[in-house]
C-alpha cells in the first residue's frame, strides 16, 4: 500500500477545480487546511495543518485527518463526511430525498430522487435530505446509484 503524503500545491489547485467543476463549490475553504492523499485509489484526506509539524517519517502512516473522498476516473465520489463538508456550499450535482428513500439508501438500494439541483448524468452527487447531508451517490437515468460500502449501510 502507497503511503499517505502531503499534496503539492497543484495538486490542491487540481482538486479545488474538479470541486467547482463536479459540485459548483469554491475550493476556499481548504485554504486553511492541509490536504493528503495516497495510495492507487487517490484518497483525499483534510487535516489540522499542525499536523506538518510532526515528523511521520518514522511511520508508516496510511491516514491522518478525515477521509473526504477519492478520485475516481477524474471525477470526485464524496464520502459520507466528505458530502457533509461540501454539502451544504453546494450548487449543482445536488440530489434532495425524502425521509423513505434517504433510509432505503443508507440500507442499500438505489433511489429516485425527489428534486435534483443541475445534475449531470454519470456524475456523483451529493445527496440530501431536509437539511442533513447524508452521503453521495452516482447519478444515472434519473436515479442515485449507491455506493456506500457495505460496512456503512443500515442493518
Amino acid at each position: 500500500m502507497k503511503e499517505v503524503r502531503f499534496l503539492s500545491k497543484g495538486e490542491v489547485q487540481e482538486l479545488k477545480k474538479l470541486l467547482e467543476r463536479t459540485y459548483g463549490v469554491s475550493g476556499d475553504f481548504l485554504e486553511k487546511k492541509l490536504i493528503l492523499g495516497g495510495g492507487a485509489k487517490k484518497r483525499i484526506w483534510v487535516a489540522s495543518p499542525d499536523v506538518a509539524k510532526v515528523d511521520l517519517s518514522a511511520f508508516r502512516v496510511v491516514s491522518v485527518g478525515l477521509y473526504v473522498g477519492r478520485i475516481d476516473r477524474g471525477k470526485l465520489k464524496l464520502s459520507i463526511e466528505g458530502a457533509q463538508m461540501v454539502g451544504p456550499k453546494a450548487t449543482k450535482n445536488v440530489v434532495e430525498l425524502d425521509e423513505k428513500s434517504l433510509e432505503d439508501y443508507l440500507r442499500g438500494a438505489s433511489v429516485q430522487p425527489k428534486r435534483t439541483i443541475d445534475c449531470e448524468e454519470g456524475s456523483y452527487v451529493i445527496l440530501k435530505c431536509g437539511d442533513d447531508y447524508a452521503g453521495g451517490g452516482m447519478f444515472k437515468n434519473g436515479r442515485v446509484i449507491n455506493n456506500l460500502p457495505k460496512g456503512r449501510l443500515l442493518p
